[in-house]
């Protein structure tokens, strides 16, 4: 059955790195050429655009789905609920609300999620980048206050293929598979 792109121009597969030659299918073929072309029209920066584009919401909705929550906010100028509603501990909580370091914790790009009972879940962060003392600050104060930490790069849905997303939570919860424990 034929489809409108039959007669987009292809890549060759020899063109593409080794690592990609398996998937020859001519619906793939043409994407490179296609994604190849926009590159040297607009430049890089335009393919990531069209990646994300591609895959951000998917990713979002994979992220609530695998962890069962549900999204509730941006920011931290009107967020549902805030980073301290995930400490238990009330001591804690004043210490890490009189500290002020949420902004250390949860540096870029933050939404918060929820679980069915409409309860605090977790935040996520979505940072381009973390160096070594960042992260390292990030896992003291998890420590410090309880909670738990996990990265996985494959539910980047803000900018995905540049941003990292790092999941706070409390630390009582059992982790959702999906995500590696630091």
């Amino acid at each position: 059955m034929p489809h409108e792109y039959d007669e987009l121009p292809k890549a060759d597969p020899e063109s593409l790195p080794a690592m990609h030659r398996h998937n020859k299918t001519d619906l793939f073929l043409q994407a490179v050429a296609m994604l190849r072309a926009l590159a040297e029209e607009q430049g890089e920066g335009a393919v990531e655009m069209a990646f994300a584009a591609v895959v951000a919401e998917g990713r979002e909705d994979d992220y609530g789905k695998a962890t069962q929550s549900y999204q509730r906010g941006y920011d931290f100028d009107h967020p549902f609920w805030t980073m301290e509603d995930l400490i238990t501990d009330p001591f804690k909580r004043d210490a890490f609300k009189a500290r002020g370091v949420q902004r250390e914790l949860m540096p870029d790009h933050v939404s918060y999620w929820t679980t069915d009972e409409d309860k605090p879940g977790a935040c996520v962060s979505q940072p381009y980048g973390l160096d070594w003392d960042s992260l390292c600050t990030m896992v003291d104060l998890c420590r410090e206050f309880g909670l738990q930490m996990m990265i996985d790069e494959s539910y980047s849905w803000h900018a995905p293929g540049k941003s990292l997303p790092v999941e706070v939570r409390r630390k009582r919860e059992p982790a959702p598979r999906i995500f590696r424990m630091l």
